[in-house]
């Protein structure tokens, strides 16, 4: 799913307040409650020097401090206190129920919070319920850290759309050039309009790339123009020579001859038509064909490879059949599969059946060799008994490939099989 940056970098930086504002309330909070505690500590403290001077005076134990009291033993200390230092005697703060005594005074509520000091074998205790003022102000302190935080959001929001903006402007000059590509017309001098940064690094490197593609563009419409007249014209003069040589009396020593001229010629032919249409991006056009009519064109194109053999050609394939292809590419690709079905069968039968979506091209010559049948589809890979030059099956697996055609050979010691399927 498309996802802006713009939008990422929003959410970045309130994940980031978020974050940062959550820990800095933990700490606040944290903070205050230790500054509390550390207050009554030091009162504690103090009581304990006024105490111990009383005590070695021999004078009456009376605490300065009107919420702190002294015992003598663990025995007389509030519950809430004995009970938890029989379990943890380093303790030094404590909560629990409110007991009647005369340190226990009237309050909101029935918790108690302690803080106590060791005095050789008693102990001092400071009930401070009364004086926690954390407790009191702790919502009154999450209102404004909420508040706060709001405030902090508002602000980061503002200035991640102005860093976003400012960082995605570039991005979208340079997807605004790349929009405006049409077919060949390539942007040409766009790099100077961005800055001496990263993207800018990135533009230059950008219009250097597309410079490179320009000119392989440039030389292969070059080269697929000159092969095209300065290949076809002579195919074209050889092809008419071979029609005359045909015509005239030949020796039974001159047929094999002529036959293998002429083979030669067509598979040049489909050589340099199928390269032709690999190089040439219209090819990837569609449109709806007659399959039928492109099956006997192929058939008539490469009739003389089963002349004087013992061979019964079978076609089931409907008149109403139709494919989705472009139109040249399809032709050199059944036209390829259907000569090498006729040149590799010496007797017996092939069949061409359409079976929708697929076209099955059967042969019953003696098939493909198992050491190349699973590369037969690489360039230059031929058998023993091929005259070709290894590159007919390559092309027509690169057209179907162009043409979003599926392409599959099955052979054996009986013949192969050569299924195309059509989307």
């Amino acid at each position: 799913m498309f996802s802006q940056i713009r939008s990422r970098i929003l959410a970045y930086f309130i994940g980031l307040v978020l974050l940062i504002s959550v820990l800095f309330g933990a700490l606040s909070f944290l903070f205050t409650y230790y500054v509390e505690d550390s207050l009554f500590v030091s009162l504690l403290e103090q009581e304990k020097v006024l105490v111990e001077a009383q005590i070695n005076a021999g004078q009456p134990i009376q605490p300065q401090l009107n919420f702190v009291r002294y015992y003598p033993s663990t025995q007389q200390l509030p519950t809430a206190i004995s009970d938890v230092l029989k379990d943890e005697p380093e303790r030094i703060e404590f909560s629990g129920p409110k007991q009647n005594g005369p340190m226990e005074h009237e309050h909101q509520n029935n918790k108690a919070h302690y803080h106590l000091v060791r005095l050789g074998d008693g102990f001092l205790v400071a009930e401070v319920s009364d004086y926690l003022v954390v407790r009191n102000i702790k919502g009154g302190m999450a209102k404004t850290h909420a508040v706060f935080i709001g405030m902090l959001i508002i602000i980061a929001l503002w200035l991640a759309w102005s860093f976003a903006k400012r960082l995605i402007k570039p991005i979208e000059q340079l997807n605004a050039v790349l929009i405006q590509v049409k077919g060949d017309e390539l942007p040409n001098g766009f790099a100077k309009q961005f800055n001496q940064d990263e993207i800018g690094l990135f533009a230059k490197e950008l219009e250097r790339a597309i410079d490179r593609v320009r000119e392989f563009i440039a030389r292969e419409q070059h080269f697929t123009r000159d092969i095209s007249h300065e290949l076809r014209t002579p195919l074209t003069i050889t092809q008419g020579a071979i029609t005359l040589l045909s015509d005239t009396s030949l020796t039974k020593e001159q047929l094999p001859l002529v036959e293998r001229i002429t083979s030669a010629q067509q598979q040049m032919q489909l050589c340099i038509e199928g390269l032709l249409a690999l190089a040439r991006e219209g090819e990837t056009m569609h449109e709806p064909i007659p399959l039928l009519a492109v099956v006997e064109a192929a058939i008539v194109e490469h009739h003389q490879l089963i002349e004087d053999k013992a061979i019964e050609l079978e076609v089931n394939v409907s008149n109403t059949a139709t494919v989705t292809a472009n139109p040249q590419a399809l032709r050199i690709v059944i036209g390829n599969l259907i000569a090498n079905a006729f040149s590799h069968t010496e007797q017996g039968e092939i069949d061409i059946d359409w079976q929708s979506p697929r076209l099955i091209i059967r042969n019953s010559g003696e098939g493909i060799a198992h050491d190349i049948l699973p590369n037969v589809f690489a360039s230059g890979v031929k058998g023993n008994q091929s005259q070709g030059l290894g590159i007919g099956l390559s092309l027509a697996k690169r057209l179907c490939d162009q043409q979003a055609i599926g392409i599959a050979l099955a052979s054996n010691e009986h013949g192969t099989t050569a299924t195309l399927t059509f989307a």
